[in-house]
């Protein structure tokens, strides 16, 4: 996700992981973010609370769930109400 710092991968996994990252909200309100494509795919896990995403078309990443992000063609709004709490694996 363009403009999050990723987390390195150990050596040995670096073949298969690009990176790691994590992306919260606070308490202070909803925060607004663009997710240039970026080529790569993540498996994201919501830890906290619900996710909006906009490409076109309106999704939920619901609290406690996990989502295959495959290779993006254009950007996705993403709407990150307080308490968010997204954490992810970047391959």
């Amino acid at each position: 996700m363009h403009g999050i710092p990723g987390i390195h991968a150990g050596p040995r996994l670096v073949p298969f992981i690009d990176c790691y990252w994590i992306l919260r909200a606070g308490n202070g309100g909803t925060v607004a973010r663009r997710v240039i494509p970026d080529i790569c795919a993540d498996i994201i896990l919501n830890l906290g609370e619900e996710v909006r995403v906009w490409n076109g078309q309106h999704h939920r990443l619901k609290p406690e769930s996990a989502c295959l992000a495959g290779t993006m063609t254009t950007f996705q709004d993403t709407l990150l109400q307080p308490g968010a709490n997204l954490v992810a694996i970047r391959f």
